[in-house]
C-alpha cells in the first residue's frame, strides 16, 4: 500500500477528535495551518508522527500539496460529519462530487474510508468553515469554527505565483540565450525583452511588499511563517535574476554597467538570525546567478566566506570553512559549513561571500554576495541573554524604526522563540501559543499595537529574556516545555480559574510574574483553597524541579498543557505520569533525606497561608523555613 495517502478507520478520526478537544459543546477558532494539520492528521498514515513525509516520493508529495490545497484555497466552506457506520465526510462550498484520496477516483463512500463530497450549501456572506464531530467517547457534537485569514490566504496565494515565476523565468532565460546567439537586427526584440523583464521585476517586488505587510499585520502560525519567510528568499533571488537578464541586454546596446553586474552571489540557505557559540559550525548555501552567455568569462575562483563586524579581533582568524568551490555541475552552488572560532564581542555581524571571475581579456573583477542575516557570536553561555536581547531587537526594529505593529513584533518573537528553544522551524513541538504572546503583549505593551523600542531590555527582555534562557540551556526544563508540563505565561487569577472545579493536590506549573526566570506553583489545597507557592532557588539545589515536585504531596494531578489549533488546553495527568520521561526512580525515604540534608521541610498544613511575606504583596506563596529542634 502507498504512503501518501491510505484508508484511515473511521475510530482513529473519533480518537484523534477526542484527544484534540477534549470538552463537548466548546467552539474552538482554527487558523488555516490548524486545519491543514487536522487534515493531514486524518489522511495520512496513523502509525507515522503527523507531518513528517520525509519518506514519501516526490510524486506522493505533489499529490499530497495538491489536494491540501484544493481544499485550503478552492473551498469557501467544509463541513465534517463523523458516522461510525460510514466513516468521516467532509462537504464543501460550490462542487458536488466524491473524492476518494486514496487513488483519486469519483466512486461511491465505502465504509472506514475518508470520503469527500461537496455539495453547494448556504451559510450567508461570511466565509466560514464549520466542522461538527462525534468523538469516540463524547457523544455529542463539537461545534469547530475554522478561519482562514486574509494574510494567509494571500500568502498561499503569493506561495503558488511563486513558484510559477520559476516556469516564467527558465522560459525567459531560453528565449534570451537564443535571441543573444544571433542578435544582429533584432533590437525591437531586444527592448521587448527587456520590457517584459521589467514589469516582471516590478510584480516580484509587489509581491515581497505584500509579504512584507502579511507579515506586519497578523500573527502568523510558524509553519506559516517558515512559508512566508521561504517565499520571500525565493522572490529575491528571481528578482536578482531578473535584474541580470536585464543588465545583459543593455550591455548588448552600449549602456554597460560593468563584468560584475552579470553574476551575482546570493545566499540561499542560512539558519541566520541567530545567536552562535564560539566553535560551533554554521550551514549556509550560496548560489552564482549568470547571465545566459558565458563566454567573456572564462575563469572563475573559489568563493570566499568573510565575517562583516567592526569588533571582530584581527590578529586571529574568525572563521574555519571559508571557502569552497563552486560545484558546476549542481547549479552553481556552494555549501559551507562554517565554525566561528572567535567570539564578536556581543555585537551583531554578517557573513559575505566573494569570489574573483577572469574575463576573456584577462581581467580580474569580483564578485560579491548580498550579506547574511544577523548573527552574534558568543563565546560563553552567561553572554546569550544580552546577546540574544539585541539580536532579538535588531530584527524587530529596522535602523529607522523606533516603534512597530504587535503583529511584527509578535511573529519576529515567535521565529526567534523557536530557533532559541532548538525546535524545527516547519513542525515546532511546542512554540508559543497565541495565548502566550497574548500574555506578553498586555502584561509589557498593555496591549497597544504599536510597540516602541524604547523599553525593548527594561521592560520586556529583562523578563522575557530570563525565561528564554532556562527553557534553552535547562535540558529538563527545556523537556517540561516541550512536554506540556509547565504551562507557562499565565497570570495568578487565570491560573486560579484554570484550577476550578479539579480535585484537591491538582496543581499548575506557571512561570513567575514578579520573580524571572523562577517558578511558581498554583495547586488546590486539601481544604479547596487555591494556593500559589513559589519555586526558590534553594529548592532545587540538590535535585531538578521534577524531582522536587515528585517529593511535594500537595501536588499530585498535574494540569498538562496540549496545543489546540493556535491556543492550548489543559489535561489532568498524575505528576508520576508526566515526569515518566525523566525516569525518576527516587523512593520517598531519599527524598526526605535530601530534605533534610538542605534544612527545609515540606509545604505546611493548609491552613497555613504564607502569602505576603518578604513584602511580596501576596504574589506568591514561599515555603516556611524549619523550626530549629
Amino acid at each position: 500500500m502507498r504512503r501518501g495517502y491510505r484508508r484511515v478507520p473511521s475510530m482513529v478520526i473519533h480518537r484523534a477528535l477526542h484527544l484534540r478537544f477534549q470538552e463537548a459543546s466548546t467552539t474552538f477558532i482554527l487558523h488555516g495551518s490548524d486545519f491543514r494539520s487536522f487534515f493531514r492528521a486524518t489522511i495520512m498514515d496513523p502509525h507515522l508522527p503527523t507531518n513528517v513525509m520525509e519518506d514519501y516520493t516526490i510524486d506522493e508529495k505533489q499529490e499530497f500539496y495538491e489536494l491540501e490545497q484544493k481544499l485550503l484555497n478552492n473551498f469557501n466552506f467544509i463541513d465534517a460529519s463523523f458516522n461510525s457506520d460510514s466513516g468521516p465526510l467532509l462537504t464543501t462550498f460550490e462542487h458536488t462530487m466524491r473524492h476518494d484520496p486514496y487513488d483519486q477516483q469519483l466512486r461511491p463512500m465505502e465504509r472506514d474510508e475518508l470520503a469527500m463530497e461537496y455539495p453547494v450549501l448556504t451559510t450567508g456572506n461570511t466565509p466560514v468553515t464549520q466542522f461538527f464531530g462525534e468523538a469516540e467517547e463524547v457523544k455529542s457534537h463539537i461545534p469547530i469554527v475554522v478561519s482562514i485569514s486574509t494574510a494567509v490566504q494571500k500568502l498561499q496565494a503569493l506561495h503558488y505565483r511563486c513558484l510559477d515565476n520559476l516556469n516564467t523565468l527558465d522560459q525567459l532565460f531560453k528565449e534570451q540565450r537564443d535571441l543573444l546567439a544571433a542578435p544582429m537586427g533584432k533590437e525591437e526584440e531586444c527592448m521587448r525583452m527587456v520590457n517584459r523583464e521589467v514589469e516582471m521585476e516590478r510584480l516580484i517586488q509587489h509581491d515581497i511588499n505584500d509579504l512584507q505587510q502579511a507579515h506586519d499585520s497578523e500573527m502568523l502560525e510558524p509553519s506559516d511563517l517558515h512559508q512566508l519567510m521561504n517565499t520571500m528568499d525565493m522572490l529575491q533571488i528571481q528578482q536578482k535574476q531578473l535584474q541580470l537578464l536585464v543588465n545583459e541586454l543593455d550591455s548588448l546596446q552600449g549602456r554597460n554597467r560593468g563584468p560584475s553586474s552579470l553574476m551575482y552571489l546570493m545566499i540561499t540557505r542560512q539558519s541566520f538570525p541567530l545567536v552562535v557559540s564560539q566553535k560551533k559550525e554554521e550551514e549556509v548555501h550560496v548560489k552564482l546567478l549568470v547571465p545566459t552567455n558565458l563566454s567573456n568569462f572564462t575563469k572563475m575562483g573559489p568563493v570566499q566566506a568573510s565575517i562583516v563586524c567592526d569588533p571582530i579581533q584581527e590578529q586571529k582568524k574568525p572563521i574555519e570553512g571559508d571557502l569552497q568551490a563552486l560545484d558546476i555541475h549542481n547549479n552553481m552552488a556552494a555549501k559551507f559549513s562554517v565554525k566561528f572560532l572567535v567570539g564578536t564581542k556581543q555585537a551583531p555581524a554578517n557573513l559575505r561571500f566573494e569570489m574573483d571571475v577572469v574575463l576573456s581579456n584577462g581581467r580580474r573583477e569580483k564578485v560579491e554576495s548580498n550579506l547574511s542575516s544577523p548573527f552574534v557570536v558568543v563565546t560563553n553561555e552567561c553572554q546569550w541573554p544580552k546577546c540574544a536581547g539585541i539580536l532579538l531587537k535588531k530584527t524587530i526594529y529596522n535602523a529607522s524604526q523606533l516603534q512597530v505593529p504587535w503583529a511584527r513584533f509578535a511573529n519576529c518573537t515567535q521565529y526567534h522563540f523557536i530557533k532559541s528553544t532548538r525546535q524545527e522551524m516547519t513542525t515546532p513541538t511546542r512554540p508559543l501559543s497565541s495565548t502566550d504572546l497574548q500574555w506578553l503583549h498586555t502584561k509589557f505593551y498593555n496591549g497597544v499595537q504599536l510597540i516602541s523600542s524604547r523599553d525593548f531590555e527594561s521592560n520586556f527582555w529583562d523578563w522575557y529574556g530570563k525565561v528564554l534562557k532556562m527553557i534553552r540551556y535547562t535540558k529538563h526544563i527545556r523537556a517540561m516545555w516541550l512536554a506540556g508540563h509547565i504551562y507557562g505565561f499565565v497570570k495568578k487569577e487565570e491560573a486560579n480559574s484554570l484550577l476550578e472545579g479539579h480535585p484537591p493536590r491538582t496543581f499548575l506549573l506557571r512561570f513567575s510574574e514578579s520573580h524571572a526566570g523562577q517558578f511558581a506553583v498554583s495547586y488546590i489545597s486539601n481544604n479547596r483553597e487555591i494556593k500559589q507557592y513559589l519555586v526558590r532557588p534553594e529548592d532545587l539545589k540538590a535535585q531538578a524541579l521534577p524531582s522536587f515536585l515528585e517529593g511535594v504531596d500537595k501536588f499530585y494531578h498535574l494540569l498538562v498543557v496540549e496545543r489546540n489549533g493556535g491556543g492550548i488546553v489543559c489535561k489532568r495527568q498524575t505528576k508520576e505520569k508526566a515526569f515518566e520521561i525523566f525516569q525518576s526512580k527516587k523512593k520517598m525515604s531519599a527524598t526526605e533525606e535530601e530534605k533534610d540534608n538542605s534544612g527545609y521541610s515540606p509545604l505546611e498544613a493548609d491552613d497555613v497561608d504564607e502569602e505576603g511575606l518578604n513584602g511580596w504583596k501576596d504574589e506568591e506563596e514561599v515555603m516556611p523555613r524549619k523550626r530549629g529542634r
